[in-house]
């Protein structure tokens, strides 16, 4: 490829370009014919220097149609026509510009292709570039290697992984991406626009979104609509569940160990100056729990769920680890994140991101899969128990839990016993 067509990011820190973005763009540009749908300010605006060396083209078209607009536009202010009056709605997006002008018969545009040869040019050599260059430079490409391995992510879910990052980080990527109206069609044209650029079936990309069980579903996931069908304008603008563990920027600037990921969703418990005599006044602890816990490391069931009560200060959170410190095993706690101050009057509330805590619990349970002499606790349980509860109705005498499938599905199917402590049962 020319040394003067480059397609780095904007924003991405990266030292060498990747060969994914570029490609996956230049496919929306001409499969998807998303260059029909950009405008003069795209091209006159911050992307000109990247843009120019892909649509020469374009830019020309351009300026033939500021000057039909101005000679027309002098025209029919001098004499008026029908012809001359329609150019003065002129169509902003370059495609539908073409058209117009073609229609009317002008000579200056008789020449120019559906596709511009610059875009054919750059794609076909971008795809022979495909056949000795990998999609990802280093790191990003050891990294998503990583999260392949951690979370057991096929092929296909990497590469439309990849391309939500660029999506997230890549202004041009998302630029192009967002030509496309989702608005109708909601996100059957996501999965069309995901098709085009990486090249996959729709139909397997589909079943990635489609199934809720599945580890992809725990990295990133459409969270702005309950259903997949309603997404509304930005369909791109998504909920990443991984943007909650790193800055997706991380992908591509620094390499990531297993240690470092694992540290942003659990750390292990610290040791506790207390014995399990200091709790033989509660007889159900060396009696029921330690005996039940002691099984578990045999048997390995999946779906145990413990619950520890009570009072602030009573040492709930010293008991599990010294049933940790007892058993010989390790236990990791939850991390606590992503907590945001909100104004309520002339008060302030420290409110801490509950749906965090159980994207984290779900990551947890899927990294630690194959590590069974462990478990988890979740301190303060009652607040990730009460999420998703509301008093429903007119009068609000109903109460409804609208992540009940949800919670249900992870105290039923984890692979970790996961001990749950609590302050209140209420």
């Amino acid at each position: 490829m020319s040394q003067n067509i480059r397609f780095d990011s904007l924003y991405s820190p990266c030292p060498k370009r990747h060969l994914a973005p570029e490609l996956w763009t230049l496919r929306l540009l001409v499969y998807g014919h998303a260059w029909r749908m950009m405008t003069a300010d795209c091209i006159d605006g911050p992307l000109k220097n990247r843009w120019q060396y892909y649509v020469r083209g374009l830019m020309a078209l351009l300026e033939k149609m500021k000057d039909l607009r101005w000679v027309h536009a002098k025209a029919f202010r001098e004499k008026p026509d029908k012809s001359y009056k329609d150019l003065q709605c002129l169509s902003p997006y370059l495609g539908d510009a073409y058209d117009q002008l073609k229609a009317e018969g002008y000579d200056e545009v008789k020449d120019f292709v559906d596709t511009p040869k610059e875009l054919l040019d750059a794609l076909q050599e971008c795809e022979k570039e495909l056949k000795t260059r990998p999609l990802f430079e280093s790191p990003m490409r050891e990294n998503l290697e990583l999260l392949a391995k951690l979370f057991a992510l096929s092929h296909e879910a990497v590469l439309v992984l990849a391309f939500f990052v660029f999506i997230a980080c890549d202004y041009w990527v998302k630029r192009v991406a967002n030509c496309f109206n989702c608005d109708e069609r909601g996100f059957a044209m996501v999965l069309e626009i995901l098709s085009c650029a990486t090249g996959l079936r729709v139909e397997k990309i589909r079943e990635l979104f489609n199934d809720k069980n599945g580890n992809f579903s725990l990295i990133i996931h459409p969270l702005r609509a309950p259903k997949l069908a309603e997404f509304e304008e930005g369909a791109f603008d998504l909920h990443y569940r991984l943007n909650k563990v790193l800055d997706l920027n991380q992908l591509q600037s620094e390499r990531l160990t297993e240690k470092t990921f694992f540290e942003s969703i659990f750390s292990e418990a610290g040791d506790s100056d207390l014995t399990l005599s200091d709790f033989d006044h509660i007889p159900p602890v060396r009696e029921t729990l330690l005996s039940y816990l002691k099984g578990l490391l045999t048997t390995h069931k999946t779906g145990v769920n413990i619950l520890l009560y009570g009072e602030s200060g009573t040492g709930n959170t010293e008991l599990s680890r010294v049933l940790a410190k007892t058993l010989g095993i390790k236990a990791f706690e939850i991390c606590r994140q992503d907590k945001v101050t909100v104004g309520e009057d002339d008060e302030n509330l420290v409110i801490e991101n509950i749906e965090t805590r159980l994207d984290l619990l779900e990551m947890a349970g899927v990294l630690l899969r194959n590590n069974r002499d462990m478990f988890l606790v979740v301190d303060d349980a009652e607040d990730v128990l009460s999420q998703g509860v509301q008093f429903h109705g007119a009068k609000h005498e109903t109460l409804v839990r609208f992540n009940k499938a949800r919670l249900n599905r992870l105290l039923e199917a984890n692979t970790c016993p996961t001990l749950w402590i609590t302050n209140s049962l209420e």
